[in-house]
């Protein structure tokens, strides 16, 4: 039994990588849903809706004013997402998106396009995804996740080339998109396929904020990990972690180890705080590059006397409450033997904790190969994809950021009402609007 959930997802990847190509409808079906026409059944996306806004009331008033002044807008947004599935699609036009990165950008992507395919009434042309960080094996996206609501179809590999195109604009960096206004250029064009033009972007923060909401919920009920992830993620909570445990994730091999943090932290820290924790970006061996200076624009960051200091993990988990009840943190890491992570491992212990990696569960748990030490080794997207639902379903998170990892990690904890995900979701709207507010790229959606 224990070998059998790598055998099981071995078994998937192998079919899907088989599986013929569904070859794209040479003309467009007459009985799709025109404008305003579908039955909808919006109350259960409603009362969705308005849980959670009920619940991110209860805990801040940052949001006071989402949902007035874009009443009309959301209302909109409801309508036509809560149709999904009650029309026929409009077989033969489809949205895609350009592919290429790890998994997090594809799956942002993926969900950005569902989104477009939602309200257009198209269906998604979804370019293969990767067994690796934009590496190893091409399998098609059913490989790692179910959607529901909005058909998919796997892109064809020359068939789809000799059909009409057309690109949408879309900046990854840019504010407060616009969903109603993407819907009526798509609904506008002829093209067979729409074509998003980029391959990432944050969408749960770059949408109007009167929508973030509508569309979180829409996307936490139609998009889902495979059930041999959460089967495997079932199995390794049980073995090591207690009913109620934290997880930190620790970005540290292509990012700099920054956290999702309040701001506030950073500004107020004493100067031998900051100088602890607050520049640890920086050492030798790794110089700073421009996607240094990219990603510290989504950041919490401090000036002082030539200094930058920014929110690093390190300091974020310096101030971390976390109640008595929680005993074992759970540190996701891509990189388990850096030597930040070591003295991160050991800030935890120094508090009294107990700090666990994906290496201290026990190999004979899943029947998983060993790296020789009797550790369970990593393997590309598939530990990732477990450690985001071990991180869901933990009692407390501090994420890092950016990371297209955290954003579903955060919107699903949202979902779920999880205690700390609405701060998470607040915080970043409000790095939102401190890096929109410094260049005009970031305005232009």
């Amino acid at each position: 039994m224990a070998r059998s959930i790598y055998s099981v997802f071995s078994a998937i990847l192998f079919f899907v990588s088989v599986v013929t190509s569904t070859a794209i409808s040479p003309t467009p079906s007459s009985s799709g849903c025109s404008e305003g026409t579908c039955p909808t059944q919006s109350s259960s996306l409603l009362q969705a809706v308005h849980k959670s806004k009920k619940l991110a009331a209860a805990r801040t008033t940052s949001f006071a004013h989402a949902g007035t002044s874009n009443a009309t807008h959301s209302t909109w947004l409801i309508h036509h997402l809560s149709a999904v599935g009650n029309c026929s699609n409009n077989s033969g036009y489809y949205v895609t998106w350009n592919a290429t990165g790890g998994f997090g950008n594809r799956l942002e992507m993926f969900v950005s396009a569902m989104l477009v395919a939602a309200l257009t009434n198209r269906s998604v042309l979804a370019p293969n995804f990767t067994t690796g960080h934009d590496a190893g094996q091409q399998v098609p996206y059913s490989a790692f996740i179910t959607a529901t609501g909005v058909p998919v179809v796997n892109m064809p590999s020359v068939k789809a080339e000799q059909i009409s195109r057309q690109d949408l604009p879309w900046n990854p960096y840019g504010c407060d998109k616009d969903l109603q206004k993407v819907a009526e250029v798509v609904r506008a064009s002829q093209a067979r396929i729409i074509t998003i033009a980029t391959f990432w972007t944050y969408w749960l923060s770059s949408f109007k904020q009167a929508d973030l909401f509508v569309i979180n919920e829409f996307i936490a009920s139609r998009i889902e990990f495979n059930a041999v992830f959460n089967d495997v993620a079932d199995v390794l909570i049980k073995s090591r972690l207690p009913v109620n445990f934290a997880v930190v994730h620790f970005r540290i091999t292509d990012r700099f180890g920054f956290a999702l943090q309040n701001c506030d932290i950073l500004q107020n820290a004493s100067n031998a705080t900051a100088q602890k924790f607050a520049n640890l970006y920086d050492r030798p061996g790794r110089p700073l590059t421009s996607k240094f200076d990219e990603d510290s624009r989504f950041i919490c960051t401090r000036m002082e006397h030539g200094k930058r200091f920014v929110m690093t993990t390190e300091l974020a988990l310096s101030v971390w409450q976390l109640p008595k009840e929680i005993t074992h943190v759970y540190v996701a890491t891509d990189g388990p033997r850096d030597s930040r992570t070591h003295d991160l491992l050991q800030q935890i212990r120094e508090r009294g904790l107990v700090p666990l990696m994906w290496e201290d569960f026990p190999p004979d748990v899943v029947g998983a190969s060993t790296t020789g030490s009797g550790n369970l080794t990593r393997d590309g997207v598939f530990n990732s994809n477990v450690e985001q639902i071990i991180a869901i379903r933990a009692k407390f998170f501090l994420p890092s950021w950016p990371s297209s990892w955290d954003e579903w990690v955060i919107s699903k904890r949202l979902a779920a009402g999880r205690s700390d995900a609405t701060e998470h979701f607040n915080q970043l709207q409000s790095l939102k609007h401190q890096w929109c507010s410094q260049d005009a790229q970031y305005a232009r959606v």
